[in-house]
């Protein structure tokens, strides 16, 4: 353990203080005045009887909540070294941080929060959250201080460190007599102390804890619900009361919002609120004659937001317009296009969707395990909504009472969900057949053995007529061995029905997506590592889905799909020609400069801790030793080679005239 007396040494508070930024209204201190607080807060800290002074409070309205406050306090300068200095003591010698920590903790901050809920959700999963009701106001002093015993803090350090959490400050309601103050520096770090229960009782792989906001994935609506559930038992005993938010969406695809951003399947977007307070703030530049200001605030607002949004987004398209403005020194009319934009109204985008999928408009099939059950009425977009949440599964018949199909399906089945590469390869060859002949194809995975061809028609058709062009498209294609197919609408004398396009698949959990048509050219060494690996799986999502890849993504990409030979390299090249500055010989760099073993599973888990875990890693083979999801892809070269079952003779030739030569040095030795 440090010691408390050397973290808080004058030479210590000096350096503190330099760094300390002065706040608005303070005067910055020269050298002088540095060193005689350093003289002072030092031998203060030290032998434990520094005492924190009043803090100036006030109130901070809550965004999106009329007549609701928050309390901040603005602590002096001397207040604010002497905790700087206790708590990077703390951060040395405390306890560790938890594994759903998120406050102000190294790569766990919000954007971290918003990226590993966004891939989650990209690739199929549910989500919850829920949020303290008035957490800092509400925290157990007595409790708090009970943790902070527990510490094995140096005495002095716990004795400073108590005065803080039972400081008073002042402000326009009077005293505040409970809970910690929010606003100070030691607050975040008291916080995820408090609530050191709640991460302790979650599974990290599947929980992101950002302050006292909580966030859950999970396989279906249950499993998010029963982990909600545990998370507000284990914060009712902390005295605590939570506020969900959702506790579900309506269906994967509707996102949610999170942290001031929404999250859904097409990216991360800065909330409406945040972008009119960005708005404001540019506008106030602009009206204050800081051009320069302005157009630092629009080019990095780009910069940072315009890799995570989605392309074509009128926003976006709307601040590179007042760059150009701003750039020709058009001010005025700047100005205008920006009280435009904070014109516009409120009402969010709608989230992309999944096309619909019509079958007869005046039934639908609800589903019971093996058997079935008709309802005379038309789905309704409540009954979608509860499919996608597994309250319910449905089904649609493709064709109506009178005989015509509205729907074709053709249903590719692999023996077992783990055997689906030959599946895959004969449904994309199925559907480049149909598009060649001008059909509209949706292909979706269903969680299960297989896919689905979806071939929705403008108007209805005759059922022998797409009965006949289907069965004789599967003649024409056969099925390889072991992968059977089915054609909907195919026996004249049944009335078939095919399971509705997303929700969790009632065998396996798994929920169904649907393909892009672009994963095509994507082999079936390189799909099974990508099926195998959830965060591969997640990179490839967020680079069809965002257009943007950072770099560490691409390095991984290229480190392990790379060491599949041609194969992994159109792979790598497939899925970063999403992205918005995709390169051809910059992707050809990373593939030709990687390393010449494989990315392991745990330097993946390393480079990416925002992307979700998978269930269990490839056991460690031969040539390489160590886990690596380039197992899944059983090549020739991931194929251990055999161990010798005895030594060879050159082997045991060099063996024994080791041994001579040992032999002799022993008797030269020997008097």
């Amino acid at each position: 353990m440090t010691d408390w007396a050397t973290a808080c040494t004058p030479a210590r508070v000096r350096e503190v203080a330099r760094r300390t930024p002065p706040l608005r209204g303070e005067v910055r201190r020269d050298d002088s005045a540095i060193e005689a607080l350093a003289r002072v807060v030092a031998p203060a800290l030290a032998g434990g009887w520094w005492a924190p002074q009043i803090a100036e409070a006030f109130a901070l309205p809550k965004p999106g909540r009329a007549g609701a406050f928050r309390m901040l306090v603005r602590l002096c300068f001397e207040d604010r070294v002497a905790q700087r200095v206790l708590l990077n003591h703390l951060q040395r010698t405390g306890p560790p941080a938890p594994p759903l920590t998120c406050a102000y903790v190294p790569g766990r901050g919000a954007s971290a929060v918003t990226s590993w809920l966004h891939g989650a959700m990209a690739g199929g999963a549910f989500a919850g959250a829920l949020d303290v009701v008035d957490f800092f106001p509400s925290v157990d002093r007595c409790a708090l201080a009970r943790r902070v015993g527990r510490c094995g803090l140096d005495p002095a350090a716990r004795t400073v460190l108590t005065r803080c959490i039972e400081q008073r400050a002042r402000g326009p309601t009077g005293l505040i007599e409970t809970g910690l103050l929010q606003g100070a520096l030691l607050s975040p770090w008291l916080s995820n102390l408090y609530l050191r229960p709640l991460d302790l009782a979650l599974d990290p792989r599947r929980c992101r804890r950002y302050c006292d906001n909580l966030f859950v994935t999970g396989d279906g609506p249950g499993s998010v619900q029963r982990t909600l559930d545990h998370a507000t038992a284990v914060l009712a005993r902390l005295g605590l009361t939570v506020r969900r938010r959702p506790e579900w969406p309506a269906d994967p695809w509707a996102g949610i919002e999170a942290l001031g951003c929404h999250v859904d399947a097409r990216g991360i977007t800065p909330g409406r609120a945040r972008r009119a307070a960005f708005l404001r703030r540019v506008q106030d530049r602009l009206r204050q004659d800081r051009l320069d200001g302005a157009m630092t605030l629009v080019r990095g607002y780009l910069a940072y937001h315009r890799p995570m949004m989605p392309r074509g987004d009128t926003f976006v398209n709307t601040l590179e317009e007042v760059d150009d403005l701003l750039r020709r020194g058009r001010v005025d009319e700047a100005l205008s296009r920006l009280q435009t934009m904070l014109d516009e109204p409120d009402e969010p985008d709608e989230p992309p969707r999944p096309p619909e999928f019509v079958g007869d408009p005046e039934r639908h099939v609800r589903l019971h395990g093996a058997r079935r059950q008709v309802i005379p009425r038309g789905l309704t977009p409540a009954d979608r909504a509860a499919h996608a949440t597994g309250v319910v599964a449905l089904g649609v018949l493709p064709v109506d009472r009178q005989g015509r199909a509205r729907l074709g399906v053709l249903d590719v089945d692999a023996p077992t969900p783990d055997d689906r590469d030959a599946a895959a390869e004969h449904t994309m060859q199925l559907a480049a057949r149909l598009r060649n002949h001008g059909a509209p194809v949706v292909i979706e995975d269903t969680g299960g053995r297989g896919f689905h061809i979806w071939i929705p028609y403008d108007r209805p058709r005759d059922r022998a007529e797409i009965a006949d062009e289907l069965l004789a498209l599967d003649r024409e294609l056969p099925a390889p061995r072991d992968v059977r197919v089915e054609v909907f609408p195919g026996d004249a004398d049944g009335d078939p029905h095919v399971r509705l396009p997303g929700g969790p698949h009632p065998r396996t959990g798994r929920v169904s997506r649907l393909v892009e048509a672009s994963e095509s050219t994507t082999g079936p060494h390189a799909r099974r590592v990508l099926g195998r690996c959830s965060r591969l799986e997640a990179i490839a999502r967020k680079a069809q889905t965002t257009g943007h890849l950072n770099h560490d993504e691409r390095y991984s990409l290229a480190a392990i799909l790379g060491h599949l030979g041609a194969e992994g390299e159109r792979a790598v090249h497939e899925i970063i020609s999403h992205c918005d500055n995709y390169d051809h010989e910059t992707t050809q760099s990373f593939l030709d400069r990687r390393a010449p073993k494989p990315l392991g599973c745990r330097r993946l888990a390393e480079r990416h801790p925002e992307l979700p875990a998978c269930d269990h890693c490839p056991p460690p083979r031969a040539p390489w030793g160590y886990p690596t999801p380039l197992t899944w892809a059983r090549t020739p070269e991931a194929t251990p080679e055999p161990r010798p079952t005895a030594p060879r003779e050159d082997t045991l030739a060099r063996l024994l005239a080791g041994v001579a030569r040992s032999l002799a040095r022993v008797r030269r030795n020997t008097p």
